[in-house]
């Protein structure tokens, strides 16, 4: 008997080091017009990983181009199923769901204005060298976002296409941006030894290759991040959008909802609740000479960097104003006894 159960563990532990293993992403976008492969919605490990990688899990194409999909762990496990079943019993699935959505540029409206008459181009490279006012156009945007002209895209109105196609040779090309926004706008001249050549202004639309951070799964308003709520995605973005780091994200508080695969930014964090009203916090009250700390009772909540009243514990009930600068911690400056003066300092 004790064989026979020996022979039957060896043999459960050597199919589970032979498993297949399935990691589920958080989200992932396809191709339109397609269904989603295993491959695209999970990293797999394990014999057969590479043929296991083309199983359909989402063959309704309609409904990814809806919107995300919810693809859960039982439903890459049915479909596990479906191909091979002794498979799916000893494969392991790790992560609780992957949301999946195809994914296309809109399309432009037929009547769409004939200002706009090039799509961004697969990056700046193609432009920058060209002899061309295009060509200094496009190497003063890298220039001032700092980036290399491989992570950025252009697109150029067609209004400007003569001033664009303008030759530079030996000219001197001065190249001035002359406000901000989505399709920057750029003045532009050009000089020889008589002076200026030609003179204008352009539009370019400008995106930027940015690492970014996406939610994993909906987020509500209130909630506070975890590091399994995001992950990481590359994206082409507007130069003035901010985008959330992870040390911004994890922790921090949701201001509205958010659908998977939507972007993080820091506008749409708060930072967290680090006091509620009636905790002790331990203050440092701080000055030239000396530093002396004592604990302290809340009399409102705060973030880090807040300035928030507090009352003494020693039963004088003293009011006074310390910044927050971790859990549990804050500072206050000597001489400011009161809410209003150590605030009117911290300003």
């Amino acid at each position: 008997m004790n064989r026979t159960l020996a022979m039957l563990t060896l043999a459960l532990a050597a199919a589970a080091a032979h498993a297949q293993e399935v990691a589920l992403r958080g989200s992932v976008r396809i191709e339109p017009g397609r269904p989603a492969l295993l491959g695209d919605v999970a990293d797999l490990s394990g014999p057969g990983a590479e043929a296991l990688a083309r199983l359909v899990v989402l063959p309704e194409v309609s409904a990814l181009a809806s919107g995300w999909v919810r693809l859960d762990a039982a439903a890459v496990r049915a479909a596990v199923a479906a191909h091979d079943e002794t498979l799916a019993e000893l494969a392991v699935i790790r992560g609780t769901a992957c949301h999946v959505r195809a994914h296309a540029p809109p399309a432009l409206p037929e009547d769409r204005p004939a200002r706009v008459a090039e799509d961004p181009a697969p990056d700046a490279r193609r432009y920058v060298g060209e002899a061309t006012v295009r060509g200094h156009v496009a190497a003063r945007i890298a220039w001032i976002l700092g980036v290399d002209p491989g992570d950025l895209r252009l697109s150029f109105e067609g209004s400007d296409a003569d001033l664009l196609a303008t030759p530079t040779g030996d000219h001197v090309v001065e190249v001035q941006p002359t406000g901000r926004s989505d399709r920057l706008p750029l003045a532009v001249r050009v000089y020889d030894a008589n002076g200026i050549v030609a003179t204008g202004t352009v539009r370019v639309g400008v995106l930027v290759r940015r690492h970014a951070l996406v939610a994993s799964r909906a987020l509500r308003r209130g909630e506070v991040i975890s590091a399994a709520d995001v992950t990481g995605d590359e994206q082409w973005l507007a130069p003035g959008v901010r985008v959330a780091s992870r040390e911004d994200a994890v922790g921090a508080v949701v201001r509205g909802r958010l659908e998977p695969g939507e972007l993080l930014t820091v506008d749409a964090l708060d930072a967290p609740i680090v006091v509620n009203k009636g905790d002790l916090v331990t203050i440092s009250a701080v000055s030239p000479s000396v530093v002396v700390t004592e604990i302290a009772r809340a009399t409102e909540s705060g973030r880090v960097g807040d300035v928030i009243r507090f009352e003494s514990v020693d039963g004088k009930r003293r009011a006074f104003a310390a910044r927050m600068s971790a859990r549990g911690r804050a500072v206050a400056w000597a001489g400011s006894t009161t809410v209003a003066a150590a605030r009117e300092d911290a300003r």
